[in-house]
């Protein structure tokens, strides 16, 4: 199995022109228009007016207004561009928006620029950065502290925050964003006398679930609850 191109395309790496620091992004695109889905985390949790993204191995500025912020647990953020920018080219894709669609153990793939790593391959990817992929299962949604969760098992680096976790729907052809990377998970650990624990990597990654930004594009708090059928 591989990620197909219209998966990886709609993968940019970007960076907060104020605080520096840099992570990645994906885009999602409904009823015509494109959404900029990351971790709010990268930006501090702070409401950006402009952000940057990278192309042609320079800073490109972009002009946003802040569709949505979601709560501090689920840590994501949904950005339009006000003119001027457009990223999608080719493909439809699928969005993945209920956890019921998952399936624990499937195959599902981080993209993002870990470390800021970057490739380039103009034949096929013309100017933008290259993400880098790993692959993973959806190994099981986490306990009631990590509400509207997904694990993987693989750790995450930094720079894959604010990317997508991307997969193949069971039994389609289609692809779909899943969720947006948080990051490593840490766990207590006792010291060797008991009084005291320390946070250390679990081995596993933390993603939140693609509802929160969807919710976020609807008008709806990331946490909203799915409606129910009529």
């Amino acid at each position: 199995m591989f990620v197909p191109a219209e998966v990886w395309h709609r993968v940019m790496r970007i960076r907060d022109p104020i605080g520096g620091k840099s992570g990645s992004a994906f885009v999602v695109e409904v009823d015509g228009e494109e959404f900029i889905c990351t971790a709010a985390h990268v930006f501090d949790g702070a409401a950006p007016a402009k952000i940057e993204i990278r192309y042609d191995r320079k800073w490109l500025p972009v002009d946003v207004h802040v569709v949505g912020v979601g709560s501090p647990a689920d840590d994501v953020l949904v950005l339009a561009a006000t003119a001027g920018f457009r990223r999608i080219e080719r493909g439809a894709l699928v969005v993945q928006t209920s956890r019921a669609e998952m399936v624990i153990t499937q195959d599902a793939f981080l993209l993002g620029y870990p470390f800021g790593w970057e490739a380039y391959a103009t034949e096929v990817g013309g100017d933008w950065p290259f993400p880098t992929v790993k692959r993973a299962i959806i190994a099981g949604l986490p306990p009631d502290e990590y509400p509207r969760k997904i694990l993987l098992d693989c750790q995450s680096n930094p720079g894959f925050s604010g990317g997508p976790i991307a997969l193949n729907v069971p039994e389609t052809q289609d692809w779909a964003f899943a969720g947006v990377i948080q990051g490593t998970h840490l766990a207590p650990i006792n010291q060797t006398d008991q009084s005291t624990s320390v946070q250390v990597p679990s081995g596993f990654c933390v993603a939140t679930q693609i509802d929160c930004v969807t919710n976020l594009i609807a008008g709806r708090a990331s946490d909203a609850q799915p409606s129910s059928p009529e």
